[in-house]
């Protein structure tokens, strides 16, 4: 294998959890007066983290909000439906399974929070395959700023040409490539026209797919 650590990120990656990402949304929205379309979804937070989808919402409608507060009213509305909702991508596991098992080391780095990280991980029995976790509370800027995976990298103890990250987003497949690193794209939440920037592109992660990086 040419390369010593796979960096994942995890929403449209590891879990299909769009859907409720957009629900909690959308739910805390709705008790600030604001009904939040899937467009306006995909516009302002698709790929971006809580805070930093809230400050671009928020700033683009012209209104202030205590980011904090709303951010914790949606972290704990995305909890409450992940609690028995969470679904893992088809193949996705025995991926994981199969590369903690030729000793590659493993990193998440996701813009979701470390609860919602650490829910994720349990629920698919996956937390010890992970060595680090680098979620929102760990950066300052969010994707596409590289500083997630490379700090993600550091955490592993490898330099970025040893890592191959695996993304489902134009700004996460930037960031990779901005901290220097190979990025293997799933056609998931987006096209493949959309993820063309990606070193390769799969649409759903098999044993061996990484092998042509």
């Amino acid at each position: 294998m040419n390369y010593k650590a796979v960096l994942f990120d995890m929403d449209g990656v590891i879990v299909d959890s769009e859907p409720l990402h957009v629900a909690a949304f959308q739910a805390t929205l709705k008790r600030y007066g604001h009904d939040l379309s899937e467009g306006q979804y995909k516009q302002h937070f698709a790929g971006r983290s809580d805070q930093a989808g809230f400050k671009q919402y928020f700033d683009f409608i012209g209104e202030s909000i205590e980011l904090p507060v709303i951010m914790d009213e949606k972290a704990r509305a995305y909890l409450g439906l992940a609690a028995d909702q969470l679904v893992p991508y088809p193949g996705v596991i025995e991926f994981i399974r199969d590369q903690a098992a030729n000793k590659i080391s493993l990193a998440l780095v996701t813009g979701s929070l470390r609860a919602e990280a650490e829910v994720t991980l349990e629920a698919f029995g996956l937390t010890d395959f992970f060595k680090a976790i680098i979620a929102a509370e760990g950066i300052s800027q969010s994707k596409p700023s590289p500083e997630g995976y490379l700090k993600g990298a550091k955490a592993l103890g490898f330099k970025p040409a040893d890592c191959i990250v695996i993304e489902d987003a134009p700004s996460g497949i930037k960031a990779a490539k901005m901290a220097g690193m190979r990025c293997l794209a799933v056609t998931t939440t987006h096209t493949k026209e959309e993820l063309k920037e990606a070193t390769a592109l799969t649409d759903q992660l098999r044993l061996g797919c990484l092998d042509s990086l």
